[in-house]
Order: structure tokens, then sequence, then C-alpha cells
């Protein structure tokens, strides 16, 4: 059964193999679903971070909340990720120091031994030498046992907060990052809540996504999947509700979702992975993905096989983007906004209009 306490927070340190150890075994738990992804980080971030620890040099605080819940304690890692993700990677030989870290040069000192491997004394203490090492270009595993060790034991601050409830999480990890670069994807899922955030980020590794769409890798990691996968939501159960920014759909999605819905994105998801072919995954872009998703669950209330609906698209890429409807064609809207809400019953509308006219009449009326 899990203690409670009455303090809201304190202060403490722990050692990066301490860290390290904790997110290891899960007593610091780094998979918050509101939470960034690792792999943030540019290569001369990470350099410098190493350069910084081995320098004894002091870094920001790791920031942890504890959440009581029936089935235990988590403490979750709220601001940290990307230090201690980073720390872990150079700890296993990841990577290496590149050639433009800053302060790259590390002093320290060993004992000096005699030939037979005892350390050396001088009326009975110890005799050390001094020494220098450049740590570029070097993997953990190249360093000198005293600055692994040094490595091994620098501590770094942590405030933990305590007996916290979702509200106090997500407020937590958008304050933490109210003053870093966080894409709008990125901080708009901090309004979603832990339950759906958890759903969505699921969704949002769907293999459909990883291999048949044009999604960029950076795109899978930096948040963007997740919105993409919100506005899906969104257009598909809420076009009326629609929600320009982010943050807005992810509240809406809070307080309106149900866990049908995304159970049934995840069919489209499963039956789009087992029809899309290679000539029509670029329309998959992260910027159209969700229109197309959003027609694709019209087109299943049509009751046509799957493979019609690729057949359609291969149309709408060669010639029908072109074609008017009521006077409009796709492209002319696609000079404008693409996320008014205007916009988006537009584009549905007409895309909606072809697939209709295209599905009743085939092939020989275009």
């Amino acid at each position: 059964m899990a203690v409670q306490t009455a303090e809201k927070s304190k202060e403490t340190r722990y050692s990066v193999l301490s860290y390290l150890k904790r997110l290891e075994d899960f007593t610091i738990r780094k998979d918050h679903p509101l939470q960034r992804k690792a792999s943030q980080w540019t290569k001369q971030q990470k350099d410098n971070l190493i350069t910084s620890v081995l320098n004894e040099d002091p870094i920001p605080p790791v920031v942890l909340a504890e959440q009581l819940r029936p089935e235990g304690r988590d403490n979750w890692l709220i601001d940290g990720l990307q230090r201690l993700s980073n720390l872990a990677e150079y700890r296993s030989n990841g990577f290496r120091v590149g050639k433009n870290a800053e302060r790259p040069v590390i002093a320290y000192q060993s004992v000096d031994r005699e030939k037979d491997g005892t350390v050396k004394l001088d009326h009975g203490n110890p005799v050390y030498i001094k020494k220098e090492i450049d740590v570029r270009g070097k993997y953990y595993r190249d360093l000198p046992a005293e600055i692994r060790e040094r490595f091994d034991d620098f501590t770094i601050p942590a405030v933990q907060y305590f007996n916290c409830s979702d509200d106090d999480i997500e407020y937590h990890i958008r304050r933490y990052n109210a003053a870093r670069t966080m894409s709008a994807a990125q901080k708009g899922i901090t309004y979603l809540g832990e339950r759906y955030a958890r759903r969505v980020k699921e969704l949002a590794r769907h293999p459909f996504l990883r291999d048949k769409s044009s999604f960029r890798p950076a795109e899978i990691v930096n948040g963007t999947a997740d919105r993409v996968i919100t506005e899906s939501l969104m257009a598909i159960f809420f076009l009326e509700d629609w929600k320009k920014k982010h943050e807005d759909a992810c509240q809406w999605l809070k307080e309106h979702g149900k866990d049908s819905q995304f159970d049934a994105l995840e069919d489209m998801l499963d039956r789009l992975d087992r029809a899309v072919e290679e000539d029509v995954s670029p329309m998959f872009s992260s910027r159209d993905a969700f229109l197309w998703f959003a027609l694709f669950d019209r087109f299943c209330r049509t009751g046509a096989e799957d493979e019609a609906f690729i057949r359609f698209m291969r149309e709408f890429q060669h010639s029908l983007h072109e074609r008017s409807v009521g006077g409009r064609t796709y492209d002319q809207l696609c000079e404008k906004s693409t996320k008014d809400k205007k916009v988006v019953t537009a584009k549905l509308d007409i895309m909606e209009s072809l697939m209709k006219d295209w599905l009743n009449h085939g092939e020989s009326s275009l």
C-alpha cells in the first residue's frame, strides 16, 4: 500500500548511475504519454552535456512527480528526459563525443603505482599524478577508470513532487517546458490528459504511419504524428466542432472523446495498412493524412471494398484534384489556410463528391 505524505515537494540528489538504474527498473518512469519523446537534442547538445558532466559542471535539476494509484506508486519523469536519455546512451557506448564539443579536455588525477601494481606511498600518503584527457572521439568505454567513475558518481539535483493528480502532472509538464522549444504538437498534447494521450501515441506509432505514409522519421518523434491523429479524430467525429489550434482540439477530445472512436480509427489504419500501395503512399503526408483518414471513414459507409478507395486515390492524384465541384477545385482550396474549419470542410465535401461520383459511375464517367 502506497504511503501518502503531507509534503508538497522536496529537493534531493541522485548520481547518474542511480538515475539510470531507477529508469531501468521503472522506479522512475519516463513513459508518461504527455511527455515528449527522447532524441530531441542535436549532436552538439549531447556532446556538451557529456563534457559538462565530466568537468563536474552543474546541470539543471530533474523534476519528478509522484502519483498514487490503487495498484501502486508511479514516479513520473516530468523534466529531464533528454538529459537522462542522452547520459544513458553515452554510458551504453551509443555515441562518441564529437569534435565540436565544448571544453573537451578533462583534468583529473590518478594514484601512482609501483611496478607490482600497488599504490605508491610517500610517508604513508598516496602519490598522485595530474593528468588530462581529450574526450573528443571517445566512447564511455574509452575513458580512464577515474573518469568513468566520475561520470557514474556525478550527482544531479531532483525536485520531487508528491501526491500529484492527472491535472497536476499536465500542469507541471506544461510549466517546465514553457521556457523550452516545444512544437505546437508537443505542447498541444499536454492538454489531452493521460488516458487519451496514451491512445494517441499508440496510434501515432501504428505501422501504417511508419511504413505506408510519407511521414519523415523525425515527424514520428517530434509530435507531428500525434497531431495528425488528433486532427483525424476531430475530422471524423467532431467536424462541426473543428478546432484549428492543436491544444484546443486536444482539450475538446479530453472532454468529449470516447474509447470507441480511438478503436474505430485504429481499425481504419489496420485496413489501410493492408490496402495502400506504394504509388499512393505519398498522399498520406503529415499535412493531408487527416483528410484521407476522414474520407476513408465516409468511404467505409458505402460498403465498397477497400481496394476501390485506393483506386479512387490513384485517380484523384492523376486528375480529379483539378476537377471542379460547385465551381471550386481541390487545388484551389489548397491555396488557402489548410486548417481553417471552412477550408477543411470544403475540401472533404469536394473529395466526398468526387469519390461518390467515381463509385457510382465508374472510370468511364471521368
